[in-house]
């Protein structure tokens, strides 16, 4: 049996990648369905634990955690009152609602920036902050 081209393989499902924009109405909105839900947020968590395997090259103990970003995941419910906080409270109107009143799962992803010795009137990343912004990007 030949051993399959891992290279091949992944350069495809690259190639074939492509980002569809699911938007609902707040007022269309479904919840979805209990059967649904325990078969896909299984499947999130596995992709958000290996999504944590991106490369990261500066040791952190915060939390116990080495990597600088944090994932928060907001299930169905949670969107859909993300997306009606955006778009009563907050008054949003662009796309962002209807995103996330169309979401089963949304998640949000954050990084723990490094704070500088001293306040500082520079606002460049340091260097440190860059490779957190990178291996962010990279989980994402």
């Amino acid at each position: 049996m030949p051993v399959p081209d891992h290279a091949q393989i992944i350069e495809a499902v690259i190639h074939r990648r492509m980002t569809e924009k699911v938007m609902c109405e707040l007022t269309a909105r479904n919840p979805v369905p209990a059967a649904v839900e325990a078969v896909y947020q299984p499947l999130v968590r596995t992709a958000l634990t290996a999504a944590g395997w991106a490369p990261f090259h500066y040791p952190r103990s915060i939390d116990g955690m080495a990597e600088p970003w944090r994932a928060h995941i907001l299930w169905n419910r949670q969107a859909g009152q993300l997306a009606r906080y955006l778009s009563e409270t907050l008054q949003v109107t662009t796309k962002e609602p209807q995103l996330a009143a169309a979401c089963s799962a949304l998640v949000l992803v954050t990084w723990l920036p490094e704070s500088p010795p001293s306040p500082a009137t520079d606002t460049r990343p340091s260097e440190r902050n860059e490779e957190h912004l990178a291996a962010t990007s990279a989980m994402v």
